[in-house]
């Protein structure tokens, strides 16, 4: 890239649980192509976004996140009633006082809530 130039990059958004809180991890995507995505080992969700990429003075400035997709959790789907006696009661209560009534289970085992827009794929 030359310097000054500016170009509007796609990136994949990589979601890793841990013990208190996510991590996230971003790599730029040719595609929004979810079969063709290498996704990480222990990876639990990803999302794609775009970003203006600038070169300035030799140095990669990057925008605000634009045009963010939905989460792609990697687990099995449930309705909140369905896992009710499975999470602790306030995790219920959380969830449910929030207006969540999806979760996922991830393939690495955490239970996550799902706002309306976000999607599940389930291993075949």
């Amino acid at each position: 890239m030359k310097d000054q130039e500016c170009v509007k990059v796609l990136f994949a958004q990589f979601r890793y649980e841990g013990a208190s809180r996510a991590y996230f991890f971003e790599r730029r995507v040719e595609s929004m192509d979810i079969d063709a995505l290498e996704i990480p080992k222990g990876s639990s969700a990803f999302r794609f976004f775009t970003r203006y990429v600038f070169n300035i003075n030799d140095k990669e400035v990057k925008s605000k996140k634009m045009n963010v997709s939905s989460w792609y959790y990697m687990g099995k789907e449930y309705s909140l009633e369905e896992i009710k006696d499975k999470i602790p009661h306030d995790q219920y209560q959380k969830f449910y006082k929030y207006g969540y009534r999806r979760v996922v289970v991830t393939d690495v085992g955490k239970i996550i809530p799902l706002r309306a827009i976000d999607k599940v794929i389930t291993k075949k």
